[in-house]
């Protein structure tokens, strides 16, 4: 009951999103669309397991939303899931965040079930990215000084990988004195990108983060990414830039041909 009543406060809370990689606010809404079928993968309990859903399940207001889901995903490897719009693929990153509960089934990560306390733990390891970057509103730059004040990533601040990153991306100094509300989306996306590789982890939830870029944009995005041959990433996209070799697809939904 204790642990249930702490989840209920971890959900809720949102300044920690701040140290996962700088998006305060998940703004990801569902259909309430059945998943029907899952894709199911072989998941022994060894030292490379990083995220396991045994069988998890949501539903929202008495509508099942997601279903009898189970997958693993093993230290280096590149998941890529896909399914229709609204099926409830950002649910699945929500639940191992401690953001949303699930109705059925377990959530583990590096073989512990997901509960208050190994939400935090996830929090602390894993740099998530959603599509709709959210850090706040004024300069870039404070935003910016805001998440590397925080104590889990102050050691984490290095100019020189900030410029190094800025130039890869194309991203201009001037970038930095401008408000972050006013970006466009492809600007937002490439900061919030640009945060969480310089937190300098090595598990990645990556929700549509090339979804307003160009296509050179696009490509130099996935290239960084996936030439970490260490790098565990579970990648939702529809961009078909990240079908390459090394990246498992897995489809959810009616229309799955798993």
């Amino acid at each position: 009951m204790q642990d249930e009543k702490t989840m209920d406060k971890l959900a809720e809370d949102k300044t920690t999103v701040n140290e996962l990689a700088g998006d305060k606010i998940i703004k990801n809404e569902l259909t309430g669309s059945e998943l029907t079928e899952s894709k199911i993968t072989e998941c022994e309990l060894t030292g490379d397991e990083i995220i396991r859903y045994e069988n998890a399940g949501i539903s929202f207001g008495g509508k099942e939303v997601i279903s009898d889901f189970s997958l693993c995903v093993l230290r280096g490897e590149k998941i890529l899931l896909r399914g229709k719009s609204g099926i409830g693929k950002s649910t699945l990153f929500k639940m191992l965040l401690g953001f949303e509960k699930p109705s059925e089934g377990t959530l583990y990560y590096k073989g512990k079930p997901v509960n208050a306390q190994v939400a935090w733990e996830v929090r602390r390891e894993v740099s998530y990215v959603s599509q709709d970057m959210d850090l706040g509103e004024g300069p870039v730059k404070n935003l910016l000084d805001e998440i590397f004040s925080y104590r889990p990533n102050r050691e984490k601040r290095n100019p020189e990988r900030l410029n190094s990153l800025m130039k890869e991306f194309e991203l201009d100094q001037d970038i930095l004195i401008k408000n972050f509300e006013n970006l466009s989306g492809g600007e937002k996306q490439r900061i919030g990108i640009l945060i969480a590789l310089m937190l300098e982890r090595d598990v990645f939830l990556l929700d549509e983060v090339t979804s307003a870029l160009d296509s050179e944009l696009k490509k130099k995005v996935v290239d960084h990414f996936l030439k970490h041959k260490n790098w565990t990433l579970f990648i939702i996209s529809h961009d078909r830039e990240w079908e390459r070799d090394g990246v498992e697809i897995v489809e959810i939904g009616k229309d799955s041909l798993s």
